[in-house]
């Protein structure tokens, strides 16, 4: 995909000494200052300004330099006539206020011309092949190729955290063939913590016959089923399948979109909009999948806004009715306008549940997005235990006063000892009534390699037991209810290290 940013290119007309500054502002008030740690001599002939290749990798290492508010600055391209370089904002929906140098040499010590520059980069699915590909041209039997691979920006590449691989690859039926997808998975990590963010990878790949900068890929932790097709791409802005949540009453609802391909979102309940939100790009791997809801604060129910209030939550009937009638935030309806112009309409269901516990199972879907599943109805849990035996002996001697042997053993000690007692715990959850389109949902989740459950308050790692379902359908079904089994990833017997 194609995203325009905004972009200033900046001429170095004088070299900067210790302590003068370069200071730029964009239009939402944020600001960078680059400070010189050095004195830079007038560059002679074809000579890079050595200020400018200071700025360059002041930005990368973010040494000598200061952010107020969020700044995303970022070089691109090459050094143009020695003293100029270009520079791009990492969200398009700001732009640049001011570019100035301060400082004794302050004056004439740069000039800015701003503008926008169009930067191409694909969304691929990491758990699914991805292959690149360079066709033979000429008597040639091999090609280079060079990879790099980190999870910072996707336009800047750090060889302290990353991964470079420089290679050959022969041709064979005059095609050069690389699969990147294992590359680009390997730093996309899968944890969750209960605070919904994901951490992208960005690979830089080329092949030596390619003339131009590398080709950018951005990794998520998704898949394509076989019937999509060879090397299957994220380019729409909805990262779920279903475009009906249902979720419990009192409850956030969140819904995840890609950055790049989203320009805003708006809630409206009844009829009336309860929030909206513009929706900008971002130049950080961590930042790619936007998660957008009507949470409060981050926490999940009225009882932990309570809770973070600092007031006392006792749990009792009328507690328990005002907890029912309100809704915070309400909201029945999602649009998703995306930078294409279409818009993606989701309707959203709120259940309440007053005889069994609801509990959440978070996974990671086929988008490489996490996604919510409520598990309404009863639950049931049990305990599994694994032990380690070995038999002992219950024979014991000892010496009476007059030192008279007496031997014996006692019909209370145990001839057969554990010597390793551990348990693991099982949750037997019902799901509730689904409409058929969750058929869907319900196989990412049985597809996905990680999930966890909001546990008593707490974000805990599970591993879906169940191997198999069978789906169901309304007309054969009529009611479509799941059962599954998640065993907890962890002994109940603290044995970490």
């Amino acid at each position: 995909m194609i995203v325009t940013y905004n972009k200033v290119l900046i001429d170095i007309t004088s070299e900067f000494d210790t302590g003068d500054t370069i200071v730029v502002t964009d239009s939402g008030g944020n600001t960078l200052t680059w400070t010189s740690p050095a004195d830079y001599p007038t560059p002679t002939g074809t000579e890079t300004s050595e200020s400018l290749l200071s700025f360059i990798s002041s930005l990368s290492s973010g040494e000598n330099i200061s952010i107020s508010g969020k700044m995303q600055l970022r070089a691109y391209g090459g050094i143009t006539n020695f003293t100029r370089g270009n520079f791009l904002l990492g969200d398009r929906l700001i732009s640049f206020s001011s570019v100035v140098a301060g400082g004794s040499n302050s004056s004439g010590a740069i000039t800015a011309t701003t503008g926008t520059v169009n930067r191409g980069f694909t969304n691929i699915l990491s758990r699914s092949p991805y292959v690149i590909q360079s066709n033979q041209s000429a008597s040639e039997e091999s090609v280079g190729f060079e990879l790099d691979v980190d999870n910072n920006e996707i336009f800047n590449f750090d060889p302290a955290t990353g991964f470079s691989i420089d290679s050959t690859i022969t041709y064979v039926k005059g095609v050069a063939l690389s699969d990147i997808s294992p590359f680009s998975r390997d730093f996309i990590p899968s944890d969750f913590n209960g605070v919904y963010s994901t951490k992208n990878s960005a690979t830089q790949a080329k092949y030596s016959t390619l003339v131009g900068d590398p080709q950018i890929y951005i990794g998520f932790d998704g898949y394509g089923y076989f019937e999509d097709g060879f090397n299957p791409e994220i380019t729409k802005a909805l990262m779920q399948s279903n475009t009906n949540i249902s979720k419990l009453d009192d409850s956030p609802v969140r819904v995840p979109v890609l950055r790049a391909a989203t320009e805003s979102v708006q809630f409206s309940y009844q009829g009336e909009m309860t929030y909206s939100t513009q929706v900008g790009t971002s130049l950080s791997c961590d930042e790619q999948i936007l998660y957008v809801s009507d949470v409060v604060s981050g926490f999940d129910s009225f009882m932990q806004r309570v809770l973070l209030d600092g007031g006392v939550f006792e749990s009792n009937s009328c507690i328990e009715n005002f907890e029912d009638a309100n809704t915070i935030y309400p909201v029945d309806t999602i649009y998703i306008t995306g930078t294409d112009g279409t818009v993606e309409l989701i309707t959203v269901t709120n259940v309440e549940e007053c005889k069994y516990e609801p509990y959440k199972i978070t996974f990671v879907n086929k988008f490489g997005a996490l996604q919510d599943i409520w598990f309404y109805k009863r639950s049931n849990l049990s305990t599994e235990v694994e032990n380690e035996q070995y038999r002992a002996s219950v024979v014991s001697s000892s010496l009476d006063s007059y030192g008279v042997l007496t031997t014996g053993y006692s019909t209370s000690s145990h001839q057969y000892k554990n010597i390793y007692s551990s348990g693991k715990e099982s949750l037997e959850l019902n799901s509730g009534f689904y409409p058929e389109a969750y058929n869907e949902i319900f196989k990412q989740l049985m597809l996905s390699e990680v999930t966890w459950i909001n546990y008593d308050n707490k974000t805990l790692p599970v591993n879906i037991k169940t191997s198999s379902i069978k789906y169901k359908t309304q007309l054969d079904d009529k009611l479509i209810n799941y059962n599954i089994e998640v065993d907890f990833a962890f002994d109940k017997i603290n044995l970490a290290n």
